[in-house]
């Protein structure tokens, strides 16, 4: 792509709230009626259990940054829901991480850990129970897309950890903060997030220099004039 049109890689707020939306069963079924492209599902009653599964595996994507791959192998001994930590280190770098679990996310995993899992047991299961591998993801996260009405490129990559690192540098946090989060060795892999930081600060410039010039050209309040209007003067009795 040229410069000028390079896609986004990470997910706007609105298509955020649309992909989320994917999981919510009236709302799947209301698509499903109105969308004939997706018509080829509604024969297919074990569609929403799949989405169903899906979701706690993407929301971990999206809330913690953690690779595909290392969310494929997460077990319940990376996960401690009492002190709101997932720790482990990547597959790809060998580098340890502890990321803090979000309160939406930690209601998630709550709700589907069982009662006394073992340390080695997979956090997230199809809903056949099996083991997610790359290419069920690949199939499943295409449906959600579908259902959520997002039809530009958009990979799991971005939707989850490239949306995070986004967030987190637009919230505030140093791309050395965000490295750390995201397990990244080489400091130069965080740099990509610099573009947004630009944005959102750029954003910012541009609303003080308008509320500036807002407060500039707007009229004097009466307590102003009344300051600077020099009093009249006395009259003289003939």
């Amino acid at each position: 792509y040229p410069t000028r049109q390079k896609p986004e890689l990470e997910l706007s707020p609105e298509e955020e709230r649309q992909l989320l939306a994917a999981f919510d069963e009236a709302y799947f079924r209301e698509r499903l009626a109105a969308d004939d492209t997706l018509r080829g599902f509604r024969s297919k009653p074990e569609t929403f259990g799949r989405l169903q599964a899906f979701f706690p595996l993407l929301l971990a994507g999206m809330r913690t940054g953690l690779r595909k791959g290392d969310l494929l192998r997460l077990t319940w001994g990376h996960v401690n829901l009492a002190e709101g930590w997932i720790e482990l280190v990547t597959a790809k770098k060998g580098v340890p991480v502890a990321v803090g679990v979000a309160p939406d996310l930690a209601a998630v995993l709550t709700r589907i850990r069982p009662e006394s899992p073992a340390a080695d047991e997979l956090v997230f299961r199809r809903h056949d129970g099996e083991p997610w591998t790359g290419q069920s993801v690949k199939d499943v996260y295409a449906l959600a897309k579908r259902v959520a009405g997002i039809k530009r490129r958009l990979r799991f990559h971005d939707a989850t950890r490239h949306t995070l690192g986004s967030t987190l540098v637009t919230g505030g946090m140093t791309l050395e903060e965000v490295a750390a989060v995201l397990g990244h060795r080489d400091y130069r892999s965080t740099q990509r997030y610099a573009r947004v930081r630009s944005r959102a600060v750029r954003q910012k410039f541009l609303a003080a220099l308008a509320r500036h010039e807002a407060e500039a050209s707007a009229p004097p309040s009466d307590a102003v004039v009344s300051i600077c209007t020099p009093p009249a003067p006395a009259q003289t009795l003939g």
